[in-house]
């Protein structure tokens, strides 16, 4: 298992498209980041809403020009549909459902293209108010990615794919560290099976962790922070190239605030070691913040990480070192919002991928209600591994949505 960077910054309700499509991805890199974000809608609702209940409905369109069709660009339009329902009991305990559709209909070609995923999640803490106890969550993702991402890019996936994508974790706790955290052994297992278009396997991957960690939850949160002492993973691969397999050792803050509820920063290292053709091994890093400058969390933020990992090149059957980095501003003036988000990747010496993207949008009735925005990703890249007609994000895309929140 390599360290990964966030799959994503806080899902606030902003114009960034994330809040339809790109959040809802498998994590198999870091089993906190699952269900880090498990109860924001409870803490910040948008939508229907109750003291332990939450529902979120989006119903929205898209005219853009799909990376998919990078040789010819076309302009394309469809809907874009989203639900998100929460329900909590006993201040920790919760189960979450989420779906997210795109589908645009390229005029030139007749085509479509689909990005669609959906998400089941449960997390149970057992005598919640006691001073030991157990902790458990499963997650399960299925998902249809026809227009890739910078995630995907740095995992060597550079065409369509479907991915079924299960993670359960059981964690017992109990010995008192300080006032706000705990002695815990997480330990988990995760299945990853991914297929192309046409139905044939891709890759099949299983992953063991085990941790010696302290747990705790601040005053009003149902969301844990963590810190991971040391952590152990073993990973498994099943390709149609080869088997593989890697070990890792790492430790750190998991999205931790500390005390400052306006700031979250995660700063993990380790060493890895991995098996397939020439063996690699080296050492791993995920750091990085976000801070809130206002009030109202997203409205005005900075937000920034870098992760340098191993990722595996299953066509030649070898590992490779990546290293991606993320920076990107938002802020809202009265109705407007700005924002310039910058991702970079290198994968070895083989590709480098550099994308702006700038984004300016309207909120008429406030944020979380009608947004209409306009999004334009400038992409640069250098890639020796990527045959032409591929659906990598190498390729400019523009897009104007406009979407409700209810």
């Amino acid at each position: 298992m390599r360290l990964r960077g966030p799959q994503s910054l806080p899902l606030a309700l902003t114009l960034a498209a994330a809040s339809a499509r790109a959040e809802i991805r498998p994590s198999l890199d870091d089993f906190y980041e699952r269900t880090r974000t498990r109860a924001e809608y409870l803490e910040h609702c948008t939508g229907f809403c109750g003291d332990d209940w939450a529902l979120v409905l989006l119903a929205g369109g898209q005219v853009a020009n799909p990376s998919t069709d990078a040789v010819h660009p076309a302009l394309a339009e469809g809907p874009r549909l989203g639900v998100d329902a929460t329900y909590g009991w006993n201040g920790k305990n919760l189960v979450r459902g989420r779906a997210w559709l795109d589908w645009l209909h390229v005029n030139d070609t007749g085509q479509s293209v689909t990005d669609f995923a959906t998400e089941a999640l449960t997390f149970l803490s057992l005598y919640p108010d006691a001073d030991a106890g157990v902790e458990g969550s499963l997650d399960v993702i299925a998902a249809q990615r026809e227009e890739l991402a910078l995630d995907d890019y740095t995992q060597f996936q550079v065409r369509p794919y479907r991915v079924l994508d299960a993670e359960a974790e059981i964690a017992p706790y109990g010995v008192e560290v300080d006032k706000d955290g705990k002695l815990a052994l997480p330990v988990g297992y995760a299945r990853r099976m991914r297929w192309n278009l046409d139905g044939e396997a891709e890759e099949t991957r299983d992953t063991i962790s085990a941790a010696l960690a302290i747990r705790g939850y601040q005053s009003g949160r149902r969301n844990h922070a963590q810190l991971d002492c040391l952590r152990v993973t073993r990973t498994l691969w099943d390709t149609p190239t080869g088997d593989a397999d890697g070990w890792a050792l790492t430790a750190g803050y998991q999205h931790l605030s500390p005390g400052i509820d306006e700031l979250q920063i995660w700063l993990l290292a380790g060493y890895g070691w991995y098996d397939a053709g020439p063996a690699a091994a080296g050492w791993l890093a995920q750091t990085g913040a976000t801070v809130d400058l206002a009030e109202v969390p997203g409205t005005r933020q900075i937000r920034g990480g870098f992760d340098a990992h191993f990722a595996l090149d299953r066509d030649r059957r070898r590992f490779t070192r990546v290293k991606q980095w993320r920076l990107g501003y938002q802020d809202t003036w009265s109705v407007m919002i700005f924002a310039l988000d910058y991702e970079g990747a290198a994968v070895d010496t083989l590709a480098t991928l550099h994308a702006f993207t700038p984004m300016v949008g309207v909120q008429p009735w406030g944020p979380g209600r009608l947004n209409i925005g306009l999004r334009y990703r400038l992409a640069f890249a250098h890639d020796d591994r990527a045959p032409a007609g591929t659906a990598a994000p190498d390729a400019d895309r523009f897009s104007a949505t406009a979407d409700w929140f209810f």
